[in-house]
């Protein structure tokens, strides 16, 4: 158990309990709450956006494609209008066999 326990030291982190790191680590976890927060409102302003565009409700019609990846497939897919068939946008997207 001592072995293990010495090897498992090396591979996690061991920080030092004083109130500097603890301040530090409360820092990290504050920022990762604001940008998650951040890329929540960034997502649902996406959505309300979206959903304006005419093809908003065929794009969420298809299989697998949510209020995040729906939004995120017409803003870099653009105009749809623009590709002469399917397999064009499958190239496009970069997704064919080739």
């Amino acid at each position: 158990a001592k072995e293990i326990y010495e090897d498992a030291k090396k591979l996690v982190p061991v920080l030092p309990k004083d109130p500097l790191t603890h301040q530090l680590v409360k820092q990290a976890v504050d920022q990762l709450n604001t940008a998650a927060i951040t890329v929540e409102e960034l997502r649902t302003l996406m959505n309300e956006t979206a959903t304006k565009l005419p093809e908003y409700t065929i794009v969420m019609a298809m299989k697998g494609v949510g209020p995040s990846l729906g939004p995120q497939l017409m803003a870099e897919i653009g105009d749809v209008t623009r590709f002469t068939h399917k397999s064009a946008i499958t190239a496009f997207a970069g997704v064919d066999p080739g």
